[in-house]
């Protein structure tokens, strides 16, 4: 059975146009989604959020821009969204065993520990305690 390449190319453009279209179709609804719980701080369809969120975040975020809304919305529903799925796990680990890491903008002024020191991994930093550089115990809890 022989495949004419034209037969073949019409095939794959009009592939490529059904996944096109249906990749629009998605971020418009999950464009719809997230504007809706941004103004209601509910969330319909949470994992179709996340999905429109994470894999569909430049087109979404250009739609948000083409109608005049402020893309950092999605940012701020996707946050919003990965708290309230990540709380129930948060709450259920014991309080000694949780970490809460903090970006550099938030630690005191007047602390004169160096987080961007190279000999330092990501876990040792993390684990310093709330009080600037001291260490608790052998791994800092």
């Amino acid at each position: 059975m022989e495949i004419e390449i034209d037969t073949l190319f019409l095939l794959v453009g009009k592939a490529v146009v059904f996944g096109a279209v249906a990749l629009l179709v998605l971020a418009v609804m999950g464009s719809l989604l997230i504007a809706y719980s941004f103004k209601t701080e509910r969330f319909i369809f949470p994992n179709f959020m996340l999905f429109s969120i994470t894999v569909l975040d430049a087109t979404v975020k250009a739609l948000f821009r083409l109608v005049g809304v402020d893309d950092a919305i999605v940012d701020d529903v996707g946050i919003a969204l990965k708290n309230k799925i990540s709380l129930k796990k948060f709450r259920d680990t014991p309080i000694n065993k949780r970490l809460i890491f903090l970006p550099q903008c938030l630690r005191a002024a007047e602390c004169r520990q160096n987080s961007a020191r190279k000999e330092w991994d990501v876990l040792t930093v993390a684990m310093r305690s709330w009080t600037c550089g001291e260490k608790r115990g052998k791994y800092g809890v």
